[in-house]
């Protein structure tokens, strides 16, 4: 029996919406699929591979696409990630230099209050030969946080590329005599 012109049609219509049907999926699928790995990206899963196998060359292509800007995003990631690290170690380093810097200008300057106190109490005499031995100890100190603090403003310039660094040479054995000196007071507290 031959199908009648209706049958066909009807033949037709039907293999029309499955062709249309089975169109509308090999689009719609692998751009959905896009769309949850483009929302997984923004979300943070950088390391997800997505793997495609779309049925037209354009959907390769924006597959393609895809996957190269994941993977600049993973790469971008890691530089940040390797930056981050970077800035906190300089930041630690920053903590413990001003730490150092702090301890530095904190105890002669306690050291320059303590003989400004005796010195205004008059505990060691009425006579100013009584305290010419502080008052000399008092710009030693106040010399040498002068010059901790031009140093620092020296290391600002020298990473500003402002100043060059200058090396020479130290007398260690009046480093050390300057250092003991410092702390000499303190013991005898």
């Amino acid at each position: 029996e031959i199908p009648t012109e209706a049958e066909n049609t009807q033949v037709a219509a039907i293999a029309a919406i499955l062709f249309g049907g089975w169109l509308v999926r090999s689009v719609t699928g692998p751009l959905a699929q896009l769309e949850h790995e483009a929302h997984a990206l923004s979300e943070g899963e950088r390391e997800r591979r997505i793997e495609l196998q779309p049925v037209y060359r354009e959907l390769a292509h924006l597959t393609d696409s895809f996957c190269r800007m994941q993977e600049a995003v993973s790469a971008r990631d890691r530089e940040l990630a390797e930056h981050n690290e970077q800035l906190a170690k300089a930041n630690r380093n920053y903590m413990e230099t001003l730490g150092f810097v702090t301890h530095e200008l904190k105890a002669p300057l306690a050291a320059v209050e303590s003989y400004l106190e005796i010195m205004d109490n008059r505990t060691a005499g009425d006579q100013l030969a009584d305290y010419e031995k502080m008052i000399k100890r008092c710009i030693t100190r106040t010399a040498s946080m002068r010059k901790l603090i031009v140093d620092l403003l020296d290391m600002t310039r020298i990473e500003a590329g402002e100043k060059r660094r200058e090396l020479g040479w130290v007398d260690i054995g009046q480093s050390a005599l300057t250092a003991l000196d410092n702390v000499k007071e303190q013991a005898e507290k």
